[in-house]
């Protein structure tokens, strides 16, 4: 299923991305290209640590913000497969930052791969919104932080099933 796709993770540095990394590694090594999409540069670098390139030649670590469009479409460049696992879950922060990260920056990588026809269709449907809502699920049981406005971080998905019909 992974032979000889490209796959960009958002949120790659963080716990769930970290781990699907991992595990993708490790199960699907003929992989050709796994990209880490990270603005935590501290992270990147433990990571490059850990999975350095040299021992994995298709590893990319690329560093950029989910809230930056044209980043995250110079990323999303070549990609076959999205796993977008970036969220703000941090107590900190305002509804309208919350709104950035969670809600805004998932609908440009819904929009993004929508206007790709070669990517495989996960993204029609109730698909994206059972993957949506799986990834997002963690920060909404959280007190405090995005457990304060759990609708915000299902807005996307369901605009984005309402719109695909």
């Amino acid at each position: 299923m992974l032979t000889n796709k490209s796959i960009l993770v958002t949120g790659g540095t963080g716990s769930f991305g970290r781990g699907f990394v991992r595990t993708v590694l490790a199960r699907h090594p003929d992989v050709r290209r796994l990209v880490i999409f990270s603005r935590d540069e501290l992270k990147q670098f433990e990571m490059q640590q850990e999975f350095p390139t040299a021992r994995h030649p298709g590893l990319r670590y690329f560093i950029g913000d989910v809230r930056d469009e044209a980043r995250l479409h110079r990323a999303l460049e070549g990609i076959d497969i999205v796993i977008h696992a970036a969220a703000r879950s941090s107590p900190w922060g305002t509804r309208d930052d919350y709104r950035r990260q969670n809600v805004d920056a998932t609908r440009h990588v819904i929009d993004w791969c929508r206007r790709r026809p070669h990517l495989p269709r996960l993204v029609e449907g109730q698909g994206i919104e059972k993957h949506l809502h799986f990834l997002l699920q963690p920060a909404q049981g959280r007190a405090g932080g995005a457990g304060r406005h759990p609708v915000l971080l299902e807005r996307p998905a369901h605009h984005a099933v309402e719109r695909r019909g």
